[in-house]
């Protein structure tokens, strides 16, 4: 226990600094594009958060859930290294998820552009009707 907190702790706080140093690099960069009055369009850009995707919400979401799953599945083997058993099935897991969703996001792929194509072809047939 003593071990792992000893890793994890420099871990997290050099996190914590990089997320401080860019949410600060971050506010200068705006407030010195606001003081050149920059275009309207190029501010709007700047100050938009980008959207959350679903696909990648899934990919994580599955993908640790894979992990998860594979640290119950090697906790369950006794042998020499049970470590060894926990971390193969962390890895398997986490492969597996990944290749499910490749064929998951592969699906709705498909599905988004089937429906993108019928959605452009709407105007089109409408403008014909006319």
């Amino acid at each position: 226990m003593v071990d792992e907190l000893a890793v994890m702790i420099p871990i997290a706080f050099f996190f914590f600094v990089y997320l401080i140093v860019r949410t600060i690099s971050d506010n200068r960069l705006k407030r010195i594009v606001v003081e050149q009055q920059a275009d309207v369009t190029n501010l709007q850009h700047l100050f938009r958060r980008p959207p959350a995707s679903l696909i990648s919400s899934l990919k994580w979401g599955m993908l640790l859930i894979g992990i998860g799953a594979g640290v119950m599945v090697g906790k369950q083997f006794d042998g020499p290294d049970p470590e060894m058993f926990i971390i193969s099935s962390m890895v398997l897991g986490a492969g597996i998820a990944l290749v499910l969703f490749y064929i998951l996001g592969h699906f709705i792929e498909k599905n988004q552009n089937r429906q993108n194509r019928e959605e452009s072809l709407e105007p089109q047939e409408r403008d014909r009707r006319s």
